[in-house]
Formats: structure tokens, C-alpha cells, sequence
């Protein structure tokens, strides 16, 4: 089974993407073509599954700390109240 051709990104951009992709922070579009590369290549599949890894282990190493009041009414204030319900 021959692999898609997967366009010339080069190693350093589609490193960039895999983390990117790790992060969920790419476009619809771009998220698409990083999801059909990662099915038909097994080496990029464990480099992003490394990746997603890291990041889950950085989001333990950050402590939460409650917004101050003043932020949070800043927040509350900025939410319409028809979006939340």
C-alpha cells in the first residue's frame, strides 16, 4: 500500500505541527492534514503520541491559583449571560 504524498513541509515545520497538533491548537484545515499524515505514518504517529505525552505532563507541573476578585468580575462581567444559559 503506497502512502499518500504528504506535502513539503520540511522536518523542522512538520515538527512544529505535530506539536502544534499535540497542543490542539491548529486550524480545522491543518489539524485535517496532520491527522491524515499521522494515519499512514507510523514515525509520525509516535513522535506526536510523544509529544501529546509532554504536554499532558507539563499541564500536572502547572499550579492552579484562583483568579483575584477583581479579574473574576472582569471575566463575569465580559460573559453574555445568553451564552451561558
Amino acid at each position: 500500500m503506497m502512502n499518500p504524498p504528504i506535502p513539503a513541509l520540511g522536518t523542522a515545520n512538520l515538527s512544529t505541527m505535530l506539536v502544534l497538533r499535540a497542543l490542539d491548537v491548529l486550524d480545522p484545515d491543518e489539524a485535517e492534514l496532520v491527522d491524515v499524515m499521522l494515519t499512514h505514518q507510523p514515525v509520525l504517529q509516535r513522535s506526536y503520541d510523544e509529544y501529546c505525552d509532554l504536554v499532558g505532563e507539563l499541564c500536572m507541573t502547572v499550579r492552579r491559583i484562583a483568579p483575584s476578585p477583581s479579574v473574576w468580575a472582569r471575566l463575569c462581567a465580559s460573559i453574555d449571560d445568553s451564552a451561558v444559559n
